[in-house]
């Protein structure tokens, strides 16, 4: 990605959205994230939004920080930020 007028000090905010429409097996979602890439990063965050009745799995590795759960409308909202 290469950006002009983007000047040192200031923030760039990256957003991406993954919807698996049809997964290889019912159910079935893979996601990995890094909080510190390889490009230095100055604040990361990861939320994963599901349906109250469902309960995904989770691996987490080499984290210094909890990830935060709330539920609300029917969702559960979990949250990783740093």
């Amino acid at each position: 990605m290469s950006l002009t007028g983007l000047d040192s000090g200031h923030v760039l905010d990256f957003s991406i959205t993954t919807e698996e429409k049809m997964p290889p097996m019912p159910g079935d979602f893979f996601h990995s994230w890094r909080v510190s890439p390889a490009t230095p990063v100055r604040r990361s965050r990861m939320v994963v939004d599901v349906p109250v009745g469902f309960t995904p799995r989770f691996e987490e590795k080499n984290l210094n920080f909890k990830r935060t759960q709330q539920t609300a409308g029917g969702r559960t909202l979990y949250t990783w930020a740093t």
